[in-house]
């Protein structure tokens, strides 16, 4: 087992398991007479975070057989917060392809076969397992950003009875970790060619809602949502009077009506209206903001992106007196910076985002329960899953 002080002659693995054979068969058929040490924690993502701190191993080896279901979340959290070489142990690779084959995408290194049970190995494969074991821990990982991490649950044309367990479990672990339940967003000029390169980027498991006011003139909405919808993960559409509203849409306004949303009943629907009349446009990012505010106060983030005018500015600052988080697209990358500006010079805006990173930012923001203020950059990553 590890010691508190290293050795520098020793190599250090944390077994992420609970299965006894396991333990059993590392100690006595690989690690025996080895200058490899190892530790052994259940695959919980919290308490792995106390043991990489206090034990500081060179390797994580990850038993994927006894809770496959874990092993998206696990991993995801390692790679997202103390990025280390992973290395998957099964007895059934076959049974778990998909699952594997995901977990190697979000950050695992390599795969290596135990036998079923704890039984023993030929010579030549306990050397396979230890030139494996030790060429994983000599290779460099880096960390993965959280729109990495959700796009480990996109549908794919190969999935089997574990990932599918494993995806629906991670995605419900994310929608109980979120921190925002909303995204509302205004843009006018530039905004179709803004959109097309922006909301492709977010991810299928986002966990929440999006909704979009874009000025354009009548006629072109429904193209620009049918368009979007063939790029996205998300599925974009123009959003339906009295739908409930889902997480992982994107929901834009229909020509000539504003978008707004109300609460009924617990659940969240929209509502779609022409009232206020006599404003400069309809719909109106300020109808939208001022909407989402009401209902989902705090619990909601607030961007306002390339554009001329003014529009969603006085939203925006209503967000911002509910303690939303408010985001600004920055000047280099706005085609029109216009009312991001006047946001930006009014103070209500917490961060100003290049185009580049306003997926990450948004993404990290729905988990991230803090709230930064006057900040130039993006958000800190996510750091629980």
């Amino acid at each position: 087992m590890m010691s508190a002080k290293r050795n520098k002659y020793t190599n250090r693995i944390l077994l992420v398991t609970r299965d006894g054979d396991a333990v059993r068969f590392l100690a006595e058929n690989v690690f025996h007479g080895s200058f490899w040490s190892f530790a052994v924690a259940p695959p919980q993502a919290q308490d792995l975070t106390v043991r990489i701190q206090r034990d500081d191993p060179d390797l994580i080896l990850y038993f994927i057989d006894e809770d496959p279901g874990a092993a998206l979340l696990v991993i995801s959290h390692i790679m997202l917060r103390f990025p280390l070489p992973i290395l998957l142990m099964t007895a059934a690779p076959n049974h778990k392809k998909s699952l594997i084959l995901k977990c190697l995408e979000i950050g695992a290194v390599d795969v290596v076969s135990i036998p079923a049970g704890g039984q023993g190995v030929s010579q030549a494969h306990r050397a396979r397992l230890i030139r494996t074991i030790d060429a994983a821990r000599h290779v460099h990982v880096r960390p993965i950003t959280l729109p990495q991490a959700l796009d480990c649950i996109e549908l794919d044309g190969y999935q089997d009875e574990e990932y599918s367990r494993a995806r629906e479990r991670l995605k419900q672990e994310l929608v109980a970790r979120r921190s925002r339940d909303a995204i509302g967003i205004a843009i006018s000029t530039g905004g179709p060619q803004t959109l097309g390169n922006f909301l492709p980027t977010l991810p299928e498991a986002l966990p929440v809602p999006i909704f979009v006011v874009q000025h354009i003139i009548k006629g072109f909405i429904d193209n620009i949502a049918k368009r979007l919808d063939s790029l996205c993960s998300m599925t974009v559409k123009l959003a339906d009077h009295g739908e409930a509203v889902r997480p992982g849409t994107i929901y834009l306004a229909p020509d000539g009506r504003h978008l707004t949303v109300k609460r009924d009943q617990g659940r969240v629907l929209v509502h779609l209206t022409e009232t206020p009349d006599g404003l400069l446009f309809r719909p109106s990012a300020d109808v939208l903001f001022e909407s989402l505010a009401q209902v989902y106060g705090g619990r909601c983030i607030g961007a306002i992106m390339t554009g001329m005018g003014q529009d969603g500015v006085a939203g925006i600052r209503a967000l911002n007196e509910k303690g939303a988080l408010t985001v600004a697209q920055d000047r280099r990358t706005s085609i029109i910076y216009g009312m991001a500006r006047v946001a930006v010079e009014q103070r209500i805006i917490d961060s100003i985002v290049p185009l580049d990173n306003m997926c990450v930012t948004l993404v990290d923001a729905v988990f991230n329960p803090i709230t930064l203020k006057r900040r130039d950059s993006v958000l800190p990553r996510f750091s629980t899953p």
